[in-house]
């Protein structure tokens, strides 16, 4: 279990590099996690962070439900709706609970960041999507990974 919990890890910290790099999280990397963890949760019993079906099936219905309103209000990328569907799968609702308050509370302080950067140096924001909310939820779960439920 521990090798899983590595393996794990290196995506997340793979997703936050390839989302702040290109501001993009290739689909092999969310959409091949999604199918691996189904197929490891259909022949275990359980996912790969070892919670059951029910958590996991919650954790989808979760992550469906916070992403994809915004989604479709153009807040979120696709990418973003697809990393958090596949940290539904690895951890279940309580890793994409902890995973998106995490990912919200970050954001917030980088705008903040970003805020008082651009009033003090004169110099204006970038306009379009600058946050790399991806890499901001795959930190979220890293941090939800330490989490002993």
């Amino acid at each position: 279990m521990l090798a899983a919990y590595w393996l794990v890890l290196l995506w997340a910290l793979f997703i936050v590099f390839c989302d702040v790099k290109a501001r993009r999280i290739p689909n092999e990397l969310s959409l091949g996690v999604l199918l691996v963890g189904l197929i490891y949760a259909g022949y275990t019993g359980h996912a790969v962070l070892a919670v059951g079906w029910p958590d996991i099936g919650l954790g989808l219905l979760l992550a469906v439900g916070l992403t994809v309103p915004a989604y479709l209000q153009r807040w979120l990328g696709a990418g973003d709706v697809k990393l958090l569907l596949a940290i539904g799968i690895l951890g279940g609702w309580k890793a994409v609970l902890v995973s998106f308050v995490a990912a919200g509370l970050l954001s917030g302080v980088s705008i903040v960041a970003m805020l008082q950067y651009a009033t003090y140096s004169g110099r204006s924001l970038p306009t379009g999507r600058w946050l790399p909310f991806g890499a901001m939820l795959a930190i979220g779960f890293m941090v939800s990974m330490g989490f002993k439920w």
